[in-house]
């Protein structure tokens, strides 16, 4: 097995938003824009935003608390929805949640766009139909042009996390979503997360109801965003897989033949 690379896993300088709304009410997205920005806490400013109210401004891009959009359904999020912004696939639930971790992060003098990512995850996942509408990128059917078998893999730092997140005491009476850790901590739906994993896992166990410690406060490294580039591993295997390379198979334009000795190797379209 050899590692093809590192690649970097989440569009660090844009995501999509818009003002509009579609007759659903939902917000719709078909440009981009840097992460919404709103007032972080501080030791200079007595300004105190509701957790609701930070959700609304940053996800929605509305101060209207009466104007946030309605729930879609997953079911249709890649197809009738497939243009909409994951947030607004969150369930209220989700919505609920995240309005906390909102509130507790400025609380605690966190980068909100801790939360921001999270959600970009939890919308994603719930815009794949809870997961169901994708496939396990490690399942043995991704390939590369010469139809080696690819799979990936966290980094050692985030498969570290992901193993104290698993085996904590705080995972099994979360209030996130069990389904959402199953699917964001397997890396072949999850390595192309966009939330900090030490973070999530900070989540996991504040808000548990396994009375984890809600006193201590978090650790001043959330106190700053910073973007994790090449936050996954590609690994090719060595050889063509053998179901891929049959006589004459077309992929992406090119042609794989089998060679004298056995081998796939690409070959120009017989006249």
């Amino acid at each position: 097995m050899k590692i093809e690379g590192q690649v970097s896993a989440y569009n660090q300088s844009a995501k999509q938003v818009t003002n509009t709304q579609d007759n659903s009410g939902a917000v719709n997205s078909n440009k981009y824009a840097s992460d919404v920005k709103t007032p972080q806490a501080s030791d200079s400013t007595s300004v105190t935003i509701s957790g609701k109210a930070l959700l609304l401004s940053r996800l929605f891009l509305t101060e209207d608390i009466t104007s946030e959009p309605p729930v879609l359904p997953g079911s249709k999020g890649m197809n009738e929805y497939g243009m909409m912004l994951p947030h607004n696939f969150l369930t209220q639930d989700d919505r609920n949640l995240l309005a906390e971790m909102y509130e507790f992060a400025q609380e605690q003098g966190t980068d909100l766009k801790h939360v921001d990512r999270l959600a970009w995850d939890i919308g994603l996942y719930r815009q794949r139909n809870n997961g169901e509408a994708i496939a396990n990128f490690n399942d043995g059917r991704s390939y590369d042009l010469e139809g080696r078998v690819r799979t990936a893999s966290f980094t050692d730092a985030d498969a570290a996390t992901v193993d104290r997140i698993q085996n904590s005491g705080d995972i099994s009476s979360t209030r996130l979503d069990k389904g959402f850790l199953n699917y964001i901590l397997d890396p072949g739906y999850g390595f192309t997360h966009s939330s900090d994993f030490e973070f999530l896992e900070q989540m996991v166990s504040r808000f548990s109801t396994n009375g984890s410690d809600t006193t201590t406060p978090l650790d001043t490294k959330f106190s700053n965003f910073a973007y994790k580039a090449n936050n996954y591993v590609i690994h090719t295997s060595d050889e063509p897989a053998a179901d891929f390379c049959s006589k004459n198979v077309q992929c992406r334009g090119r042609y794989f033949t089998r060679s004298a000795h056995g081998r796939c190797q690409s070959s120009p379209p017989a006249a």
